[in-house]
C-alpha cells in the first residue's frame, strides 16, 4: 500500500486501513471473487474445565477469508462464521488442547476474557506458506466485540493496522489494482498486488480429503 499526499510519497506498508479495504470492495468488487479483512493475532487459548493451554498465533478474519484460502477442514464446518463465539482451530492445536478427544462443540477460553466454541478443525498450513503455524481463526465479529478500537478504525484512513486477502477474478485486469483510489483528506492510496503463498485446492480435492478423514 503506497500513501501519498499532495503528490509527495509518505510511506509504503503491507497493511491497509479499513476504509481503504471498504473502498476496494465497493469500487472493484467485479474484479474479485472474494475480499476479506483480517488481522494477525496472538492469543492464550485454554480448554474449559481442563488445564491444557496454548499460546498460539492466528487470525481474526471476515467470513470470505476461509473460502479464499480454500481451507481444508478435517472435522466440523465453517458454518456461519459471523458468530463471534465460534472458532476454527488447526489439527496441531486440537491435539494440544484435546489430545484424541473430539474438539467439535468444545469451548475454549480466549485470553481468559471471552469464550468460543470449536466449529471446525482445519489441516495445518504447510511450512512454506505465509500462514505457517497459524493455529486459530476467530471471526472478525469476535475482534469487534472484544477490541472496541477496531470499530473506531472504520473511520480512520491512516490506521493501517489490518490486512486483506483477495482472490482476483479470472477476467480481471491487474492494471486496475495498481491504480490509485482517492480518499478523504487528499490522501491517495495505491494498491499493489502481491500473491500470498497459500495452498490452493479445488472443491473436489477438499471433499476428497474430508471424506478420507474421520468425522
Amino acid at each position: 500500500l503506497h500513501h501519498s499526499f499532495n503528490g509527495l510519497h509518505i510511506n509504503t506498508v503491507n497493511t491497509i486501513s479499513i476504509p481503504a479495504a471498504v473502498e476496494l470492495k465497493n469500487k472493484f468488487a467485479q474484479d474479485f471473487e472474494g475480499i476479506a479483512l483480517y488481522r494477525n493475532g496472538r492469543a492464550t487459548l485454554t480448554k474449559v474445565n481442563g488445564e491444557e493451554k496454548a499460546i498460539s498465533q492466528g487470525f481474526y478474519a471476515e467470513p470470505a477469508f476461509t473460502d479464499i484460502l480454500s481451507l481444508i477442514l478435517v472435522k466440523g464446518s465453517v458454518g456461519d462464521f459471523t458468530d463471534p463465539s465460534s472458532i476454527l482451530i488447526s489439527e496441531r492445536l486440537a491435539a494440544i488442547l484435546f489430545n484424541q478427544a473430539d474438539p467439535i462443540n468444545q469451548t475454549i477460553k480466549v485470553n481468559n476474557e471471552s469464550s468460543a466454541k470449536v466449529v471446525g478443525v482445519y489441516r495445518d498450513f504447510a511450512p512454506n506458506t505465509d500462514f505457517k503455524k497459524r493455529d486459530f481463526i476467530l471471526p472478525w465479529s469476535h475482534l469487534l466485540a472484544t477490541r472496541p478500537w477496531v470499530g473506531s478504525a472504520y473511520n480512520q484512513w491512516n490506521n493501517n493496522s489490518f490486512f486483506i486477502l483477495a482472490k482476483i477474478a479470472k477476467n480481471a485486469d491487474l492494471a486496475v489494482h495498481v491504480s490509485a483510489i482517492e480518499t478523504v483528506g487528499g490522501i491517495v492510496v495505491s494498491l499493489a498486488v502481491r500473491p500470498a503463498q497459500v495452498e490452493r485446492h479445488s472443491a473436489a480435492e477438499r471433499q476428497s480429503h474430508l471424506r478420507g478423514r474421520p468425522q
